[in-house]
């Protein structure tokens, strides 16, 4: 019963807090590793940590490449971040980290 309760909630809490955090407050640009890996785009992740962008680099909201990539679902970007020793222990203003993001991932039917 209370696993049923669990995945009910966390998909509308994660479309809440995706909404949320959609604009920047402020006009802080984002690091490209950021977007790239937020997009999926494997080859530019790779091609940025080659140019010695942080692996731990973070936007406005402190979420990391990892943290986006994880919440979306991007796995072969999530293992080359891991490989290039990611931090999974970060976590974001609200406390969020890339396994919590990736939580509703589990409960998604593919």
């Amino acid at each position: 019963m209370k696993q049923h309760l669990f995945v009910l909630l966390i998909p509308p809490l994660t479309a809440m807090l995706a909404l949320r955090w959609t604009e920047p407050p402020t006009a802080e640009p984002v690091p490209a590793i950021v977007a790239a890996a937020e997009v999926g785009d494997l080859s530019q992740v790779d091609r940025l940590l080659s140019l010695q962008s942080g692996v731990n680099s973070r936007d406005f909201c402190q979420w990391t490449p990892l943290m986006k990539a994880s919440l979306n679902g991007h796995e072969a970007v999530v293992k080359l971040l891991l490989e290039k020793k990611a931090q999974v222990e970060l976590s974001d203003k609200g406390c969020y980290t890339a396994l919590i993001l990736a939580l509703p991932l589990l409960f998604t039917p593919s």
